[in-house]
């Protein structure tokens, strides 16, 4: 499924999320000293779990100046999502492929993203997609990118620990 491999992919993305946290103390420090009696600024996050409702999807999206990162080593964690009433954002995720305008109106809140732009990386085995992905007909297949590996067949030592990896997507350990 390449999960041992992708949970690597999002700690490239470190120092983005330190900038950004960065940023948001920066910006929450402005607002207290500025007096001003509205409420504070909100955190922009990079990525989205891939179990949050659409609600959720949208307004972090909106946040973030309409960008999000849905970054998933399980594709049943999506599946289980799109199984409920307040989680099935796949036409968000076609929407967004298409950098198609994105308007929520909802009785207390209204959603506006002009040109969204919404990543996603999720592993997963065949049957997985599969579940993901129930058909071609809506389109959601085709916005999608598969890579598919043989596996290694053989046996593999479980005590073995192997290469570590973590230390190649450390950005500190670039210096």
């Amino acid at each position: 499924s390449g999960k041992s491999t992708i949970k690597y992919a999002f700690d490239l993305l470190t120092q983005h999320r330190i900038n950004m946290k960065n940023d948001y103390k920066r910006e929450v420090l402005a607002h207290t000293n500025s007096g001003v009696k509205t409420d504070p600024p909100k955190e922009k996050v990079l990525k989205i779990a891939g179990n949050a409702s659409c609600a959720v999807v949208l307004e972090k999206m909106e946040r973030n100046n309409g960008n999000g990162l849905i970054f998933e080593t399980e594709a049943d964690s999506i599946v289980e999502s799109f199984k409920k009433d307040w989680g099935n954002y796949d036409e968000t995720l076609r929407k967004a492929f298409q950098h198609e305008h994105i308007q929520v109106d909802r009785q207390t809140y209204t959603i506006n993203i002009e040109q969204p732009r919404l990543s996603c990386l999720v592993s997963g085995t065949p049957q997985q997609m599969l579940n993901l992905i129930k058909s071609t007909e809506n389109g959601l297949f085709s916005r999608f990118m598969y890579y598919t590996f043989e596996a290694v067949n053989g046996f593999q030592n479980p005590f073995d620990i192997g290469e570590d990896l973590s230390k190649f997507y450390n950005y500190r350990d670039w210096e």
